[in-house]
């Protein structure tokens, strides 16, 4: 005996379909193109089950994409999920925003829910931490995956090359004539995170010049996010800072991000120096503050805008693929894009 009220995710296992096929069946969406075999099928499963509309009120009114992000407030996903939104109202989709934290139990519930919300394609905007379940839930709900580097993770992604990103910031200083330059580095214990391909093209670069030092300073941080997590963060730069003026040969910093950097900029005016006269500072972010006359923050511009833009168009071409019976699961698609480094005036010659 079934001790459950039947979801849509039970009918599309029944029937063989997506979730996204039932949902617009069952809502009975104008232009949803389906064979009157395939309409039939989840009807009659939809019967049989003894599912009832009312059963679906957390469905949708229009079909819509889940979009997984780490945190909403301040950050570079935020960027992204802006341009996902906007992109997917344009060919016709709403969008519904689940916060991780980046807490693998609380995504692994919001990927639960997603067969009860019924929604038709799922983007994550940064790689999730139960990679098994995302696998899992691509076969019967679209999903992409921006800044999957795992070849083993069979899902459309669109990333960028993060070892670039350290590479254009340390070319810059080393190029300037800096040649003792801090790595201002906050550890999280976080799947798929950028941040150590960074450093690696820092090195990679600092490598070819003999005469050169690169110190990395590093500081932990808790490996689950919260609303003040990017203040903890500028505070953590601060710290940074202030250890690293202990050594008076140090010239410049390349900070792990714009949060980062924002801290070490704030503990060298504390302490009465000069940017970039005395000091130069870079970063990694590219965030809207950074472009703000008081700040003019040197940094790397990855691109969220198109990268979020191509993820929902990889995703739209999924879902149009998968409501016609033409999705070919075994084929991946990864578009990439090269970072570009902004030049602002907290960089220049060393003193």
């Amino acid at each position: 005996m079934q001790n459950k009220r039947p979801t849509i995710q039970d009918i599309a296992r029944e029937a063989g379909v997506s979730i996204a096929t039932v949902s617009m069946i069952l809502r009975q969406r104008p232009g949803a193109a389906f064979s009157e075999e395939t309409r039939a099928r989840v009807l009659a499963v939809a019967e049989s089950l003894g599912y009832q509309r009312q059963n679906a009120s957390a469905v949708f009114d229009r079909p819509t994409i889940a979009v997984f992000l780490p945190l909403i407030t301040g950050s570079y996903y935020t960027f992204i999920t802006q341009a996902v939104t906007q992109q997917a109202h344009q060919l016709g989709y709403d969008t519904c925003l689940l916060e991780t934290h980046r807490n693998g139990e609380r995504e692994l519930r919001l990927m639960h829910s997603l067969g009860r919300m019924g929604v038709c394609g799922v983007i994550f905007t940064a790689p999730p931490i139960n990679v098994e379940a995302a696998v899992a839930l691509d076969r019967t709900v679209p999903t992409v995956i921006i800044n999957n580097k795992r070849s083993d993770i069979p899902l459309d992604t669109v990333i960028t090359d993060d070892v670039r990103v350290g590479e254009l910031v340390a070319d810059h200083l080393l190029q300037l004539g800096h040649r003792h330059v801090v790595f201002a580095e906050i550890n999280r214990q976080w799947q798929g995170i950028p941040f150590s391909q960074r450093l690696v093209g820092v090195q990679g670069r600092f490598r070819l010049v003999p005469d050169a030092r690169l110190t990395v300073i590093s500081r932990s941080a808790p490996d689950t996010l919260c609303p003040g997590s990017f203040l903890e963060t500028r505070a953590l730069g601060f710290d940074i800072a202030l250890e690293a003026l202990q050594d008076e040969s140090i010239t410049a910093f390349i900070c792990i991000s714009d949060y980062v950097a924002y801290g070490v900029m704030d503990a060298l005016a504390a302490d009465g120096h000069k940017i970039p006269k005395e000091y130069s500072v870079c970063a990694c972010d590219n965030l809207f503050a950074s472009s703000l006359a008081g700040v003019s923050l040197t940094t790397v511009d990855r691109h969220p805008i198109e990268v979020g833009n191509s993820a929902m168009e990889l995703l739209a071409k999924q879902m149009q693929r998968q409501q016609t019976g033409c999705r070919q699961p075994e084929k991946v698609t990864r578009v990439e894009y090269l970072s570009t480094l902004v030049l602002r005036n907290s960089s220049c010659k060393p003193r």
